[in-house]
């Protein structure tokens, strides 16, 4: 069994929240450039979206949304 970071979209608010706890956790600094997690969003949607990482395991994005909407699932492989 393996635990996944899974999305659900409709609670994303794009505060990119994990973005900065992924980069502080990695590289001990606050920037999204050297996040493994990435949001997206722009005028073209309606909804932010985050891009999952390589599924550390130890997700600080995860315990750092606000709206949890990134959980970690457990999966039978």
């Amino acid at each position: 069994m393996i635990k996944l970071v899974a999305v659900d979209p409709d609670k994303c608010t794009g505060c990119r929240l994990c973005e900065m706890a992924c980069s502080f956790h990695h590289e001990q600094e606050c920037n999204s450039t050297k996040s493994r997690i990435r949001i997206l969003h722009g005028k073209e949607w309606a909804f932010d979206f985050p891009l999952l990482c390589m599924q550390c395991a130890e997700a600080p994005c995860v315990e750092s949304c606000p709206t949890k909407a990134l959980i970690r699932m457990r999966v039978l492989v």
